[in-house]
Formats: structure tokens, C-alpha cells, sequence
């Protein structure tokens, strides 16, 4: 018998299911480009909210499925977690050297109470926290992707390509190089209110309300060298542009506004009934909403600045990515004033994009446990 063995293949996050105390959540983006996930958003939710967290990599009749390679279950306190009174306060301060227009301190506070009653046979549990963080990224990189056979290309020396790779002496280039400077500031607010009654040893109903505000502001400015037409350069063995270079070019210069902001709600009830040893049922139901960009606020602001194109203000711009740190420069000798000078540098586009986008699920799973084998009605 011939066996073959199947490579390994590691999924990305993006193939996994997250769900909240077993429920599937909703989710929502106010960028198309975003995409929405069927995913909660582990962004959306402070580890002081979280009591546990389940990884089920196969799959289970009282699971959800939908995701490829894992399903991740978060789960949140419960007051029948602990016994009689519990309560917690905690409060820090997170420091970010990196920030250079915000707090380089910032506060995350959180609490928790529990108890219960009528000996103990009532429960009620509430949690929350507060978080603020502000940041700084440089970054220096490309947007897009390489593409091959850019056009308006005049000069490519291809001599270096490796034809017993490369027959067609194919070219490759990059798009863009940017500089990159962004503060970011963030805000989040989670709260969680657990009630749970047990009339009698078999039998415990449990209802809970979460909620999770997330409010993220992001300025950034961005230098770009644009090689979308190449004039002259170098192409490796592969075909890959080395040193791409424009004469009588612009820089381009912009400027972005972010303005990510979601508001979570869930109530849920669930009931969970030991009918004999070797029987059970459990019913589990939830109303959940996300809801992003509340008030159809601009998502994204976007404005752009460039140098007037052309031999009036003749810009040459090269890139060098041969060595071990790539490299980009510019050669404005020709402008009066440099290509910084705001006499010489005029506009380009102005944009706003988003949507106010409200999903909600409505979730009811009635399963019944046999032994160890469960079976799911609907």
C-alpha cells in the first residue's frame, strides 16, 4: 500500500471561528476593503473580560462550525465560577516610548464583583474596564504588489536574467515607495452583566448581557515615490527591477484621518437542564448586534499633495534594492526652492469613504446530550 503524505499547511486567523460563550457573534467594518469577518473581534474585548478560552480543532456536534482550521470559543465569568462574595480592582498605567504626539502613559482600569444568594443558589456577576492606549509607527515600504510588464518602460537592462528561468525575460517592479508617520489613539470600554438562578441541583438558567465600545483615531503622513511608469533600470536574474529610476517626476504627499469606531451589544439566556444521569438538554439563545461607524461619520479622510509634474519642476527619483537595506532618494537640484517648498507643490485629490453598517444574529440552539454524545434539534 502506497501512503503519501500531505504537506503541512499553516491557516491563517482568518480561517478560524471565534465565538463568545459558544455563540457565533456579529461583526461589522465600515470600509468595504475591509471585508466582514464572521469572526468576533478579539480586538473588541480586554483579557479582564475573559475567564477562559477553548480551541476545538475538530469538530463537535455543540460546536459551531465555519472555520477551517479552528474554532476559538472566549469565554466570560460566570458568578457560580466562584464561591460566595469575590471582587477585584485593578489599575496600571501602559507606557509606549513610541509616541510622539499622544500620553506616553496610558491608563487600563478594571473591576469585577461577584456573589451569590438564597444559598448560592443565585447568582450575580458584573465586570468592566476601560482602556486607553496612544502609539507611534514609522514606516518605510511599498503599496501593492510587484506586477510584471509595467508599462512605459523605456530603459530595462535585462542582460542578468536567468533565461533557463525566466524565457520570456518578464520585468518586475514595485509601485510605490512610502515613508510613513502615524500616531494612533485608542479607546475601549467593556462590560459584562452575568445572572445565574439554580431552582435545583439539575437545573440552572443563566442570562447575560455584554458589551464592548471601541473607538480607534489614526493620523498618518505619507511621502510616496511612485514608479508606476519605470524609465530606466537593472533587472536581476529573476527579472526582478533593482534600481527602478524616473526622471522629471513629483512627490506625492498625503495625508490620511482613521476613524474606526464599533459598538457591540449581546443578551443571551441559556438553560441548562440534568434531566437523569445520562440525559440533558441545553438551550441556548441570543440577540447580538455590532454596529460600526454609528452616526455615518467618514471612516477615512484622504488628501493629497504632489509636485506640479514635468520638466517645469523636474523631480528625479530612484530606488536601490540591491543591497541587504533597501534605499530611495530623490534629486530636486532642478526646482528652485527644493520639492518641499509649499510654492511648489500643489493639489491632488480629496477623499471621503465609509459606511454605517449594522449587522445583528439572532441565535437559538436546542441540543440534547446523551451519555457523552450530543445531538443538536436546532
Amino acid at each position: 500500500m502506497k501512503v503519501t503524505k500531505l504537506p503541512y499547511v499553516a491557516l491563517v486567523p482568518s480561517f478560524n471561528l471565534v465565538t463568545l460563550n459558544g455563540r457565533q457573534m456579529p461583526n461589522s467594518s465600515a470600509l468595504e476593503s475591509d471585508g466582514i469577518s464572521r469572526s468576533f473581534n478579539f480586538n473588541e474585548i480586554g483579557s479582564e473580560s475573559v475567564s477562559a478560552v477553548q480551541v476545538f480543532k475538530t469538530g463537535r456536534a455543540d460546536i459551531n462550525s465555519g472555520g477551517i482550521g479552528a474554532t476559538i470559543n472566549i469565554q466570560s465569568a460566570k458568578p457560580f465560577d466562584y464561591d460566595g462574595f469575590k471582587s477585584l480592582v485593578s489599575v496600571k498605567g501602559v507606557v509606549d516610548t513610541s509616541v510622539d504626539t499622544g500620553s506616553s502613559v496610558t491608563p487600563e482600569i478594571s473591576g469585577m464583583i461577584s456573589n451569590t444568594f438564597m444559598d448560592d443558589t443565585f447568582g450575580v456577576l458584573l465586570s468592566v474596564s476601560h482602556a486607553e492606549r496612544d502609539s507611534h509607527t514609522d514606516r518605510i515600504g511599498t503599496s501593492g504588489n510587484w506586477n510584471r510588464g509595467y508599462p512605459g518602460q523605456v530603459d530595462i537592462d535585462k542582460s542578468a536574467i536567468d533565461t533557463s528561468k525566466n524565457p520570456d525575460l518578464n520585468t518586475w517592479g514595485v509601485p510605490t515607495v512610502d515613508l510613513d508617520s502615524q500616531n494612533t489613539e485608542r479607546e475601549r470600554q467593556n462590560a459584562q452583566l452575568a445572572l445565574q438562578w439554580a431552582p435545583t441541583d439539575s437545573l440552572i438558567v443563566s442570562t447575560d448581557y455584554t458589551m464592548s465600545r471601541l473607538d480607534i483615531k489614526s493620523k498618518m503622513n505619507r511621502t510616496s515615490f511612485w514608479f508606476d511608469n519605470i524609465e530606466t533600470g537593472t533587472a536581476d536574474a529573476n527579472g526582478t527591477i533593482i534600481n527602478p529610476a524616473r526622471q522629471n517626476d513629483e512627490l506625492n504627499f498625503w495625508a490620511w484621518e482613521y476613524a474606526y469606531e464599533t459598538e457591540n451589544d449581546s443578551i443571551g439566556i441559556n438553560i441548562d437542564w440534568q434531566a437523569t444521569d445520562s440525559l440533558a438538554f441545553v438551550l441556548d439563545a441570543h440577540d447580538s448586534t455590532s454596529h460600526a461607524n454609528p452616526g455615518a461619520l467618514p471612516r477615512e479622510r484622504i488628501a493629497n499633495l504632489k509636485n506640479p509634474f514635468g520638466e517645469a519642476a523636474p523631480v528625479h527619483i530612484a530606488a536601490d534594492f540591491s543591497g541587504n537595506i533597501p534605499s530611495v532618494s530623490y534629486d530636486d537640484s532642478g526646482v528652485p526652492g527644493g520639492a518641499f517648498d509649499q510654492s511648489n507643490i500643489e493639489g491632488d485629490l480629496y477623499q471621503e469613504r465609509g459606511y454605517e453598517i449594522e449587522n445583528n444574529i439572532q441565535q437559538v440552539l436546542l441540543a440534547l446530550v446523551l451519555g457523552k454524545v450530543t445531538a443538536i434539534v436546532f
